[in-house]
């Protein structure tokens, strides 16, 4: 969200865990256990890295409020074009799929992997999605880009900070 929103870079410093006591969450922030095992973050923050790297926002489809399909243009697929897909599931707890014009080249989950079909699906002209929490990765083709809306103000916090000096 935030590098759409313009922000350049993101730095992670905790990246092992520096507690043994399970209650304290403070203990318990970085990628790694203390016995140096990964957590579940390191595939999906190398996966989100892998294709959002040099990423430049395009825009999002505009849907209900707590959907979100926003599109990207990477280098990683000259002809394609990047549509990241999720659903904010606390607000939207059953989602219903979306449909996405044109058929994917290329899809993959937030850990690496394939989405299952019960999650992406093509059906005849278009790809469907069955959104959940965790973004899945649908490198689309070009021709396919649909009418886009830019993020709104609220998300972007370098054009509040900016509207606020201005006062």
């Amino acid at each position: 969200i935030r590098l759409a929103a313009g922000v350049k870079r993101v730095h992670f410093h905790i990246m092992v865990d520096f507690g043994k006591d399970p209650d304290n969450a403070e203990f318990h922030f970085g990628f790694f256990k203390l016995n140096g095992e990964p957590k579940i973050t390191v595939p999906a923050v190398s996966a989100a890295a892998r294709h959002l790297e040099g990423a430049r926002f395009l825009g999002r489809l505009k849907l209900n409020d707590y959907y979100h399909v926003w599109y990207w243009q990477t280098p990683w697929q000259p002809n394609a074009v990047l549509a990241t897909v999720w659903v904010d599931a606390q607000r939207v707890p059953n989602p219903q799929s979306v449909a996405l014009p044109g058929r994917a080249i290329l899809c993959e989950d937030i850990f690496g992997g394939a989405p299952s079909q019960s999650k992406v699906s093509v059906q005849a002209a278009q790809t469907v999605v069955q959104p959940g929490p965790d973004p899945v990765f649908l490198y689309m083709p070009k021709d396919s880009l649909p009418q886009l809306s830019e993020l709104p103000p609220e998300i972007r916090p370098n054009l509040v900070s900016r509207a606020l000096e201005s006062f």
